[in-house]
């Protein structure tokens, strides 16, 4: 049945270029589409099952009961809402952050290979990696310059990246500046705080609102709406890439 779905792929892929249709948009087109619907269907999920916890809440709270069974039920089901408000979809949405990161960063390397011949790589690109390493070879080799702005953009997307793999979600402060170049930020009881983060990644972050200061800490909490943002901008870039450098 597998080999089946493969041959008529396969037969699929021969027609669309035979149309005229760029495999390339198509698929990476297809692949965000994946992604959005992915999306959609873990939001409707977790609304749902939030759904069914206040109805048994309501339910629960509203019959007789002593003080004491009282206010376990409200601590039990606070934690449950925290749970499905924000610590479970934490999770899940760091992680699509991580994969679509990959995923641009593998489709820009896919590019490059479009270019890159048997010669050996410029020495200012040998010791590069990642993104940096495509930007480079489609400067040096192909001649084209990613623009600024998405260029930017991707780097901001780098620094979350990195941030949710190297340490979890949480930058931890201090009370006293180190090095004299950390940021500081006053807590709601107004306590200053020192904190190693860099103005324009920081700006980021509350830009799209996903930054929740506590005391000694920076939390960061990807949201479903900057994960649909990325959908959307991942789509354009490459798309753009493909167009411009007439890639099929």
């Amino acid at each position: 049945m597998r080999h089946s779905k493969g041959l008529l792929a396969g037969e699929n892929a021969q027609k669309n270029m035979a149309m005229g249709i760029n495999i390339r948009v198509f698929t990476t087109n297809y692949k965000f589409h994946q992604m959005s619907k992915y999306l959609n269907l873990v939001q409707e999920a977790f609304s749902q099952h939030l759904d069914e916890i206040e109805k048994v809440y309501e339910e629960e709270i509203s019959r007789e009961m002593e003080e004491e069974e009282y206010y376990f039920l409200k601590d039990h089901y606070t934690d449950k809402f925290i749970e499905m408000e924000r610590d479970l979809p934490d999770l899940l949405l760091s992680s699509f952050v991580i994969t679509w990161y990959s995923f641009v960063e593998q489709q820009l390397e896919d590019i490059c290979k479009s270019f890159e011949t048997d010669i050996s790589a410029p020495e200012n690109i040998k010791h590069d990696k990642g993104i940096r390493r495509s930007r480079k070879i489609l400067l040096t080799i192909a001649k084209y310059e990613i623009n600024s702005a998405d260029w930017q953009e991707l780097v901001k997307i780098g620094g979350l990246r990195n941030l949710l793999v190297h340490t979890g979600n949480r930058l931890n402060g201090s009370l006293f500046r180190s090095t004299g170049k950390e940021i500081s930020l006053v807590s709601e009881v107004g306590n200053t705080y020192y904190f190693s983060i860099e103005p324009s990644f920081l700006s980021y972050l509350k830009k799209h609102k996903l930054l929740e200061h506590t005391g000694f800490s920076l939390n960061i909490f990807p949201t479903f709406s900057y994960c649909d943002y990325l959908v959307e901008f991942g789509r354009s870039l490459l798309i753009r890439l493909y167009s411009d450098l007439d890639i099929k």
